[in-house]
This record gives C-alpha cells, structure tokens and sequence, in this order.
C-alpha cells in the first residue's frame, strides 16, 4: 500500500510539473535599451519613451511574448521578442542605418567609383551596385552622400545622392580634361591653327580647350599647331595637356 502511494505521489508531482511548466504565470523583470541611446522603445505598440527602461512582464504560459520595437529618424525600426524562458533580463536593441540600394554607370570608360571620397570598387568599371547607408546628422537632417567617378587622363564625374530623392541610378559621364591655352609669336599677328582649324591670330586665348586621352596608349592625344604669316616660314609643333601648362 505504502509502494503504491509513493508511486501515486511521484506521479502527481510529475503532472504538476509538467502544468506549471506550460501553462503557470511567471513574472520577469527586463531593464531594455537602445543604440543610438535616444531611440523610442515600444512595447506591444506602447510607446514608453526612450531607454533604459524597466519592464516587469507576466507570462501567462511558455508561448505567451511581448514585442518591444526601438524607432529613431536615420534608422530602420528593430523588433525583438522577449519569452519566458530567455536568460538575458539586460537587453540592448542596436538599430541599423537605412539604406538603399544604388546603381551608378559610367561612361565612355570604366573608371573608380568612389561614395564621399572612399573607393568601392577595387578595380575600374563601367557599373556597380550597392547598398549606400543613410543617418541623420546632430540636428536630423538627413546625411548628403557625393558618389564620383575617376580615371586619370579625365575630369572626375560626380553626382549628388539623397535619401528623400526618388532616383536610384546615377550615370556618370568622364569629360575630357580642360585647360586655358595662351599662344604667341614673335612677331604677332600670325594666323594659329590647332588641328587644321583656324582659331585666330596670334596671340591667341583659348578657354576650357578639351584635351583627348588614348586609355589604349594611355596618354593624352597631342594636337597640331600650325602657325602661319606672310613672309615668314610656317612653323608647326604640337602640344598636348603637358601637365596643365597653358603658356606656349
């Protein structure tokens, strides 16, 4: 008889163990904060102001949750779930960047795409696409990115990015390098020609004159001058961007 309680009683035991396992209440107390530390915690959509702050919870059973959500501007809403069973009572919720996805092309050759100075691309190309991050700054103003396209031999192409702006594909076009040329003879008043077109008598001021790059032979495409006036010998030469020189 004695066996049989015994028995009786470890059984009972076990089936409450078993209940209170899944469906007693248990209360937990969680201390939650955010980074950046100024974003708004929301607890089952109440908003309880921004952290840390201290929750007591009641679970009901070993399903029962809550749902805390971090907002601050800059960044994309983070939710987590908090359970019964969890170890942690000190929870950090970190917030991420928003971002969105950006395609820049370039052209007439590849090139070095750089985001506010920074290469991207470990190598010249004609397109690529990434995720660009967007914050806001100390006064939540929303963060200004500069994206850029380099090649020596050309202008660098640059464009601005924005997160309010609906465009997420930017083509960028490298010009040709530009100088202020100032030809002169001796004497003056000679007719100067640059690649077969007359461009005025000498001396001649020329503004933003564009100078070709050969990426085949990488280096800049010399152009012909030709300096002609009665009673003396054409003379004939060429130039080129000669490291921005503008004085011939």
């Amino acid at each position: 008889m004695w066996k049989e309680f015994r028995v009786f009683a470890r059984t009972a035991v076990a089936l409450v163990a078993l209940v209170c396992a899944s469906g007693c209440t248990v209360t937990r107390e969680f201390t939650i904060s955010a980074k950046p530390a100024d974003a708004v915690l929301k607890v089952e959509g109440v908003e309880r102001g921004r952290g840390p702050i201290t929750e007591v919870i009641t679970f009901n059973n070993e399903n029962d949750v809550r749902r805390v959500t971090a907002s601050r501007l800059g960044y994309k809403d983070q939710t987590i779930t908090l359970t019964r069973d969890m170890e942690k009572t000190n929870i950090v919720i970190e917030l991420k960047p928003q971002s969105k996805r950006v395609t820049v092309n370039v052209s007439p050759v590849p090139a070095t795409i750089l985001v506010d100075g920074r290469p991207i691309t470990a190598e010249r190309v004609t397109s690529t696409t990434f995720d660009l991050e967007f914050t806001v700054d100390a006064r939540n103003n929303w963060i200004v990115h500069t994206v850029s396209a380099e090649r020596p031999g050309f202008l660098p192409a640059q464009a601005t990015i924005t997160w309010a702006a609906p465009q997420t594909v930017y083509d960028l076009r490298l010009e040709p390098m530009r100088k202020n040329l100032s030809i002169s003879t001796n004497p003056p008043g000679a007719q100067v020609f640059i690649d077969g077109e007359e461009v005025g008598r000498s001396p001649v001021e020329l503004r933003d004159r564009p100078f070709a790059f050969d990426i085949e032979k990488n280096l800049f495409v010399p152009q012909r001058v030709k300096l002609v006036k009665p009673g003396f010998d054409p003379v004939e030469t060429e130039i080129s961007w000669d490291g921005g020189r503008g004085e011939y």
